[in-house]
């Protein structure tokens, strides 16, 4: 796009990468933007306040797996965005912000340029997994790409991409050659696969726990196989809800908590396989839940392997890649096992239910899910009802259930579900 602005550059960016929704506010500083907005197939969803933007984003994300993108003004724009990226950075959704800011010359001296901020790179880094200032016209176009391919490679984390205001009119010549330094190959180590798989073969009692990577990455269906071969019961933190369809004979949801039947389950077990989890604080009590001696892990974030727990084989992968290939190898040797028996782990599930916090309320979760289709979608806040719904509500399909699971902020289920 030669001669074309930044701004006319940006939004063709985005629609070579096949965004296809944006979602914000007009505002003085971005009215470049949405010029070259207006003459675009992208659709764009207009918010009240630039949180509803940023969370009706977060949404889009969530439901699709793809980038959602929200267009802020500076300032003030930013500040109210930051919240749902906090969220989402929490909870591992890759967002797009694409920001304006003041002129370039007055960028963080407090000149008293209307929606001044200084320093709004240093505010975004703190919640995005990579932060970027277009400083030239020619500079928009590799940017963004960098910033979309980062959303959803390796760990799925906001990115934000900030274009002064003077530099959005701008006409620029040829675009810089884009070559993204990101790795995007992230298949499990084919050595590391025979040995997880050769000590699943040796445990009696495989215990299988999925995060939210595992449904973000669509390692469901490899995963339900892998149980299947191994009488292993399949237990979720709140985010892997739907990992497997939790009327499956071998699911038991988000149920494990402290002294209860899963609880009891699990510490009979000899071998925990993780796949996509953190093995956070909240979904362990804080570090309390007994963890089996072999605990195998599939985590595409290295720096995270030996964060909250040390596995005794770690698997640097996708989880989708990871599960395919051991399911596949499982397959091929025939390992049938006979761990858990099916009807001992749906009386784990009754007993474990029974005790749960706020059981004299299923009768209302049960209505709701009634009503919803197997596939359909819903949007939860930081309510009672909701904590209630995190380990009682049945997920049958991935991406169908959304809560503000990792930052914990208010005001997140509506602007969700639009």
């Amino acid at each position: 796009m030669d001669d074309a602005t930044a701004a006319q550059i940006a939004v063709a960016t985005l629609e070579r990468h096949g965004v296809d929704v944006v979602f914000g506010i007009p505002g003085v500083h971005t009215l470049a933007l949405y010029d070259a907005l207006s003459t675009s197939p992208i659709r764009h969803v207009l918010a009240r306040h630039e949180g509803g933007a940023g969370f009706m984003a977060d949404g889009y994300a969530r439901a699709t797996g793809r980038p959602g993108v929200a267009v802020v003004i500076t300032g003030p724009g930013i500040t109210n965005i930051a919240t749902p990226v906090g969220e989402a950075y929490a909870d591992s959704s890759p967002l797009l912000i694409l920001s304006a800011n003041v002129p370039s010359s007055h960028i963080d001296l407090m000149r008293g340029n209307l929606h001044d901020l200084k320093d709004q790179l240093g505010l975004m880094r703190t919640i995005t997994k990579w932060n970027a200032r277009v400083e030239r016209p020619d500079e928009v176009e590799p940017l963004l790409s960098e910033a979309l391919h980062c959303s959803t490679t390796g760990r799925h984390r906001p990115v934000h991409v900030e274009i002064p205001l003077d530099i959005l009119d701008m006409s620029s010549g040829p675009a810089r050659e884009w070559s993204s330094s990101i790795d995007k190959t992230f298949y499990p180590s084919p050595e590391l696969v025979d040995e997880a798989v050769a000590r699943l073969q040796c445990a009696d009692r495989v215990v299988i726990y999925c995060g939210g990577g595992a449904v973000s990455s669509g390692a469901g269906e490899s995963i339900a196989i892998i149980a299947e071969h191994l009488s292993a019961p399949v237990i979720t933190s709140i985010m892997g809800k739907g990992s497997i369809p939790e009327d499956h004979p071998l699911a038991l949801g988000a149920l494990w908590s402290p002294g209860n039947a899963v609880d009891e389950l699990v510490r009979t077990a000899d071998c925990l396989l993780v796949f996509g989890s953190k093995l956070g604080a909240q979904a362990t009590e804080n570090f309390d839940f007994p963890l089996p001696p072999e605990l195998i892990r599939v985590e595409i974030d290295a720096e995270e392997m030996f964060l909250n727990a040390r596995p005794s084989l770690p698997i640097v992968a996708d989880a989708r890649l990871a599960a395919e290939a051991i399911a596949a190898l499982l397959v091929t040797q025939d390992s049938q096992r006979s761990g858990y028996d099916p009807e001992q782990v749906t009386d784990v599930r009754r007993r474990a239910q029974q005790h749960a916090f706020g059981v004299e309320r299923l009768d209302y979760l049960a209505a709701l899910r009634d009503a919803l289709p197997r596939d359909g979608i819903s949007c939860w806040d930081m309510t009672m009802m909701s904590y209630v719904a995190c380990g009682l509500f049945p997920v049958y399909s991935p991406r169908t259930f959304f809560f503000p699971s990792g930052f914990g902020t208010l005001g997140f289920a509506l602007p969700v579900a639009l």
